[in-house]
Parts: structure tokens; sequence; C-alpha cells
């Protein structure tokens, strides 16, 4: 009967893995597109279409704080499942590959080029925002938003060790 929780214990968590995964990727690409969609489009000289820039930091900063769920989440169902199935486990096995760590940098340096955008989309809507009540407003919001997610994220993650690398 343990045994039999213990597999159905170990499948949730590697479906929940999986879909998690799967979104996190999904969210990337929303963030990346639709931005790099938005900052083209204010470029363009026709039209009030240069505000079109100030939708880069509302999709920048959804992508950051559902991204940072999506890692939080993801960080605990792994540690769940390495304490399942013990140190021959698949979890502790992808962790001691050898191309372990650059694969997690390279997965987490993706939100970069995100962050990226969301500093490009910020330098065009300073230019896009006259009225300095309003300037200050926005980029306050902007600004706190996104330290808050930035923190939340750390924060959560400090809890469980380094980020890139092995618990």
């Amino acid at each position: 009967m343990e045994s039999e929780s213990k597999l159905l214990d170990i499948r949730y968590l590697r479906e929940a893995i999986e879909r998690l995964e799967n979104d996190a990727k999904s969210d990337l690409k929303i963030a990346l597109y639709g931005s790099s969609f938005f900052l083209i489009v204010s470029l363009i000289p026709v039209g009030q279409l240069d505000h079109a820039s100030l939708v880069v930091s509302a999709i920048d900063i959804w992508y950051f704080m559902s991204w940072g769920n999506d890692q939080l989440r993801l960080r605990q169902y792994r540690e769940s499942l390495k304490e399942i199935e013990g140190a021959n486990g698949l979890e502790v096995k992808e962790e001691n590959h050898a191309n372990f760590s650059y694969e997690r940098i390279l997965y987490y340096s993706t939100s970069l080029v995100i962050f990226a955008l969301f500093v490009a989309g910020l330098v065009m809507d300073w230019s896009v925002i006259g009225d300095p009540f309003f300037r200050t407003a926005y980029f306050g919001v902007a600004i706190l938003s996104f330290l808050v997610v930035t923190m939340t994220f750390f924060l959560g993650f400090r809890k469980h060790g380094r980020v890139l690398t092995k618990s």
C-alpha cells in the first residue's frame, strides 16, 4: 500500500513538474514575442503608436511574476520528488550530470532577454510620457512592481539554497 502511494506521489510530481516547465516556456514566448512586437510597433512613426511601448512593462512584469511563481513551485516539487525517490532517483541523477549547471545557467539567463526588453520599453516610455506627474507615477509603479517580484523570487529561492547549482 505504501509503495502504491509512493508511486502515485512520484507520478503526480512528475506531471506537475512537466506542466510547470511547459507553462514557463509558454510564458517566455508570450513575453518575448509580445514585448518585441509592441516595441517594434512603437517605432512606427504614424498615429499614436509610440504609446505601444507602455504595454511592454505590463507584459514583462506579468512574465516575471508568472515565471518566478513557476520556478518556486518547480523547486518545491523537485525537492519533494528527490525526497521520495532517494539518492538513486531521476532528479538526483539529473543534478549530478556534468551539464546540469550549464543548463541551469542558460535556462535562467533567458530571462535576461526579457529584462533587456523591459529596460528598452522603459527607455522608450520616458520619451512618450511627457507629463511629470504621470511619468513619476508610471515609473514608480513599474519599478516598484519589478523590485517586489524580484525580491520575492530570490527570497523564495534562498530558502532552498543556491539557484543555479545543486542544493
